[in-house]
């Protein structure tokens, strides 16, 4: 069974500002993944399940999401890749590492929590005055 392509306006302006034999290789691979959205040559991302990428010509990527539930093959980027793409699209590991060591210091702030009068009575405490000889 053929899976539905689908992509937005930006996605657009990308695939047209590529070279045209760049462009060609990335009209092929994305004709493929319509039969085939897993291709052997492609990697899935780290941390991201069913978010898939593929080198193409020089130094381009694609980027793309397999919806098995509605067979819909949900096209993300193609492009340059820059040092920062994943960060640029929210698919960075550094980005979920971090997502991940934000949400671990909230609940340690909640298990840690001071009393209004302790912030209060630090509040109130005269600061210490030091003077160089």
């Amino acid at each position: 069974m053929a899976y539905q392509l689908r992509y937005d306006r930006h996605f657009s302006r990308l695939m047209a500002a590529l070279p045209g034999d760049i462009r060609a290789v990335a009209r092929q691979v994305i004709r493929d993944l319509a039969r085939e959205p897993r291709p052997t040559s492609a990697k899935e991302l780290d941390d991201y399940p069913d978010h898939w990428r593929m080198w193409l010509l020089r130094n381009h990527r694609l980027i793309w999401q397999v919806l098995e539930d509605e067979q819909v093959v949900d096209l993300i980027y193609v492009g340059p890749k820059p040092p920062d793409l994943y960060e640029q699209l929210g698919l960075s590991k550094r980005l979920r590492e971090a997502e991940g060591a934000l949400a671990y210091e909230t609940e340690l702030d909640r298990d840690e929590a001071v009393s209004t009068e302790e912030l209060q009575a630090a509040a109130l405490a005269p600061a210490v005055n030091r003077q160089e000889t």
